[in-house]
């Protein structure tokens, strides 16, 4: 049995919680959040996605404090869902303790960061998966399988976003503030990014154009150039009114379909072939979370499994994240 600890309890904390709790081999026996220090934090969390469900913590001791926790309890594995500026940090300390980490996204704030977690994990002969979650995505994971096969032809083009109003939801506005969220590119903007590497390694060069409040980017959309000609791009937002939401999907061409995943559309991944009828690719279970937590505790256990992610690739996500931040705010390309 994996003994978990959740640090760090906004959204995607609850979102981990519920997660792990529905694993058969694993229990989460401790939670750590600084506003246990305060009294009750059990209150209503907004995120991108409604995936949580109502909170049980019977059993499970809290922590204000992830040092004590560290201390005075003997777990396998933690999920890291502080702010992005604390990963680093947090998951050095679960290290020196001798526990397995599964990090939030992005990995943290910058190149040295990343090296730092990756050296960590290899020091104390424990797993550091960060949660790229998208893919562990359901329409993500078919959408790759397909152009993997070759079925309906070579890559052709591919366009993902991924668009949000300002996020409201952090205390203190920690999204707000380059240096503690990375801003949007890293936070939000990050998933497609890492997608797109998933898909087809890195590229050549970056170029992104933005918009921008107060010199901060709200909006990116950033080509990918590889030497084949591909057409790669992704669109990511803070932008967006109040009333919009949220959106995230795809639309890939092919030589012989196009695949698209768009939720306000039509559930599902949609599979266009040329000369035939428009179809719903069948899909695996769960979502992004559920899989991602999931496919950490497998490994914990000594399964054997594809890889589908690993440290370093979470750490070159970063990079490209990086050089489009930096293309955005030059207005020129920046190569890899």
């Amino acid at each position: 049995m994996i003994k978990v600890g959740i640090i760090g309890f906004g959204f995607m904390g609850r979102t981990h919680l519920q997660a792990w709790q529905d694993l058969p081999d694993a229990t989460v026996v401790a939670v750590c959040d600084q506003t246990f220090a305060d009294g009750n934090p059990i209150a209503d969390v907004v995120g991108n996605l409604d995936t949580t469900e109502p909170i049980n913590l019977d059993g499970i001791q809290t922590f204000s404090d992830c040092d004590k926790m560290f201390a005075e309890l003997e777990l396998d594995a933690v999920s890291i869902a502080l702010p992005t500026f604390l990963h680093c940090e947090c998951t050095l300390k679960a290290f020196k303790a001798g526990i397995h980490v599964l990090c939030e996204k992005p990995m943290s704030l910058n190149l040295d960061q990343c090296h730092q977690m990756i050296e960590a994990s290899e020091k104390a002969g424990k797993l550091l998966q960060i949660g790229q979650c998208i893919r562990f995505w359901p329409e993500y994971i078919k959408a790759k399988e397909i152009i993997d096969s070759g079925e309906y032809g070579k890559l052709l083009f591919g366009n993902f976003y991924r668009l949000s109003a300002n996020p409201g939801w952090s205390d203190n506005s920690w999204f707000a503030d380059e240096s503690r969220s990375g801003g949007m590119i890293l936070d939000l903007h990050v998933h497609d990014t890492d997608f797109v590497l998933y898909l087809l390694g890195m590229p050549k060069r970056v170029s992104s154009t933005c918009s921008n409040i107060n010199g901060v980017v709200n909006h990116v959309q950033t080509q990918y150039l590889y030497d084949n000609g591909m057409a790669i791009s992704s669109e990511g937002s803070w932008a967006m009114s109040d009333s919009f939401g949220f959106r995230m999907g795809f639309m890939i061409g092919l030589e012989k379909a196009t695949l698209e995943f768009n939720p306000e559309i039509c559930a599902g991944l949609q599979v266009s072939p040329a000369g035939g009828d428009k179809f719903s690719a069948e899909l695996s279970d769960g979502t992004g979370y559920s899989n991602q937590v999931s496919h950490f505790a497998k490994k914990i256990l000594g399964e054997e499994l594809p890889q589908i992610i690993t440290p370093q690739q979470s750490m070159e996500s970063i990079k490209v994240a990086l050089a489009e931040k930096e293309s955005a705010k030059t207005g020129q390309p920046v190569s890899l």
